[in-house]
C-alpha cells in the first residue's frame, strides 16, 4: 500500500497503467484471503 500510496504521491502520467496495477494489487490480496 505504502508504494501505491507514493506512486498517487508522484501523479506520473501513467496513470491508468498506475490504476490498472491498483486494481490488480487488490484482486491479488482479494484471491489470496
Amino acid at each position: 500500500e505504502r508504494a501505491l500510496a507514493a506512486l498517487d504521491d508522484a501523479d506520473p502520467p501513467e496513470t491508468e497503467a498506475i490504476e490498472y496495477l491498483r486494481d490488480l494489487a487488490e484482486f491479488v490480496v482479494v484471491r489470496e484471503r
